[in-house]
């Protein structure tokens, strides 16, 4: 398998953490990108003791630059910035507990997808010529059309009608794959059924309260980009949510949630969005028995939207 990995050598926010404590706010920013655009990132926006916004925190100063260089001429940029706070209060007027720490980052992974699925595939690749790749592919195995299966050779379709199916002899039974068609069938003749695709995700832990609104998640929904935190929401058209965790080391104190969000070119809106407009209408009986095989259609869409959404 082939995978080919897009690069970007501008200078880009890769991520972003705040720590707040009961006296000071803390950030870091980091940057990558081509070592010579690190550098002048660094000298035209980011300076010591100049202010900036982190995660909504404001009036943060700069305190410390740290540059690095990376295998390929990537360059790491590190912004540290703090600020100090007064001390707030509870709702009983009562000095407030450690304040909440936040954290977010941006990563990115791969998924596999199936291969009619590839764009040089799927749709450039006529019905016709779909039909007889199906039809090379079921000789596979069978030992009297070896030859004609290793040479990427399809029976016509008045040929795979007969009764003893085609003859391996005769060249009018046969049809040779060509372009878009045969490169499909020669990857498939090696093994390979997938692709990998890079998607983003995105993960933040910050410290709240727990309420009994929160026993609801929308893990495995598609959500809106609002939900994503920024900057990170306009890497993905659309998002889904994949990881929702509550965790409190105490017994008093705030909670660590942990939320994760997978972004993606689109999302099949029956199985991740909010599904069928008419919940109501029946289902059972000769109906529901028709509906069932519509769900096993979907079940096959889902099988591409599964490479999509895990």
């Amino acid at each position: 398998m082939t995978v080919t990995c897009k690069g970007n050598d501008n200078a880009r926010v890769t991520g972003e953490k705040l720590t707040v404590t009961e006296t000071q706010a803390t950030a870091t920013v980091t940057l990558k990108g081509a070592l010579s655009k690190v550098t002048t990132v660094m000298g035209s926006t980011y300076k010591v003791g100049s202010k900036m916004t982190v995660l909504g925190t404001s009036e943060l100063e700069i305190t410390q630059l740290d540059l690095e260089r990376e295998d390929g001429g990537i360059g790491r940029l590190t912004v540290t910035a703090s600020k100090g706070l007064d001390k707030d209060k509870d709702d009983d007027g009562g000095d407030q507990q450690p304040e909440k720490s936040y954290h977010v980052e941006l990563d990115f992974t791969t998924v596999t997808k199936p291969l009619s699925g590839h764009p040089e595939y799927g749709s450039k690749i006529s019905a016709a010529d779909w039909e007889a790749i199906r039809r090379w592919e079921s000789l596979k195995g069978e030992s009297r059309y070896a030859g004609r299966y290793a040479a990427f050779e399809s029976p016509t379709t008045a040929a795979a009608q007969k009764e003893d199916g085609p003859d391996p002899s005769l060249a009018g039974d046969w049809a040779g794959l060509a372009g878009r068609a045969k490169d499909y069938a020669e990857h498939l003749a090696r093994g390979v059924t997938e692709y990998m695709v890079q998607v983003p995700v995105v993960r933040r832990t910050k410290q709240e309260k727990f309420n009994e609104n929160d026993t609801i998640s929308k893990v495995g929904k598609k959500v809106s980009s609002d939900d994503v935190p920024k900057p990170f929401r306009s890497t993905a058209d659309v998002w889904m949510k994949t990881a929702d965790r509550w965790s409190r080391d105490s017994k008093h104190g705030y909670y660590n949630h942990y939320e994760e969000w997978s972004g993606f070119d689109e999302l099949d809106e029956v199985l991740y969005g909010e599904g069928y407009a008419d919940e109501g209408e029946n289902n059972n009986g000769d109906e529901g028995g028709s509906s069932g095989g519509e769900g096993g259609n979907g079940g096959g869409e889902g099988g591409n939207g599964g490479g999509e959404g895990e």
